[in-house]
């Protein structure tokens, strides 16, 4: 099945492979309707099977270059937040052996779960009322472990001996 191209070439009934053929296919299949009068339909028949065919096939495509943009994006999300992800360094540079990173991951389990507690307001009674600062070295408030007394009392003690 042939038909003139508006840029004077012809056009054979074929499954379009593109956007262009595609157009090109459908002028093909209107200018045969136009032309039917009394004519077989066959000739149309088969231009439209040949639409339909290569429309199929471009549905297809555009589906599975949909599926596989998704996962890449999905794939590209999870390695961002990997790289994105604070990274914990041992400060003493010590061996870390599996019981000793089990306890970590379970220490740093709970204390996400008491930070989400916190943050809901159902963790204590005080709410979110900031608490009195506390000395490193004694517990006590009022200074902190630069200041503290004690921590002084027992250098003092040492260097006596």
């Amino acid at each position: 099945m042939v038909s003139e191209r508006p840029n004077g070439r012809l056009w054979v009934a074929q499954t379009p492979h593109n956007p262009t053929e595609a157009l090109s296919q459908t002028q093909l299949v209107q200018n045969k309707i136009l032309a039917h009068q009394g004519s077989s339909p066959t000739p149309i028949f088969s231009a439209v099977k040949q639409m339909a065919k290569g429309m199929e096939a471009l549905a297809h495509s555009v589906t599975l270059l949909t599926e596989e943009n998704k996962s890449l994006r999905q794939a590209n999300e999870a390695l961002s937040k990997r790289r994105r992800a604070p990274k914990k360094r041992l400060q003493q540079r010590g061996v870390l052996t599996s019981q000793d990173a089990q306890a970590l991951l379970a220490q740093n389990d709970v204390d996400r779960q008491v930070e989400e507690e916190l943050r809901s307001g159902s963790g204590s009674a005080r709410g979110n009322l900031p608490g009195r600062r506390r000395c490193g070295n004694c517990g006590n408030t009022g200074h902190n472990a630069r200041t503290c007394q004690v921590d002084a009392q027992i250098v003092d003690e040492d260097s006596d001996a």
